[in-house]
């Protein structure tokens, strides 16, 4: 998996990620990469891993299906702008 860094403003290829319920333990070179006994591999090569986004302008009107909408936009972060009618 290629993994964003946005802190060092790189991007490192062939890693592997090591996650504990939701959230992640490791991120090593896939070669060197320690894999606890029992883990739960998804091959995610040619994918890419981004910290989540925000969305600083929202109108979700109040319907939850926005949320849903988001989330799937990879978008973990959002300010809901309440319209005043």
């Amino acid at each position: 998996m290629n993994v964003v860094d946005t802190r060092a403003g790189s991007l490192e290829s062939d890693e592997t990620v090591v996650m504990s319920g939701n959230k992640i333990k490791s991120v090593n070179l896939s070669k060197s990469a320690p894999l606890p006994s029992g883990t739960r591999v998804i091959d995610c090569r040619g994918d890419y891993l981004i910290p989540g986004l925000w969305d600083m302008h929202v109108h979700s009107e109040g319907d939850p299906q926005v949320l849903g909408l988001l989330l799937a936009a990879g978008i973990t972060g959002a300010r809901d702008i309440v319209s005043s009618r």
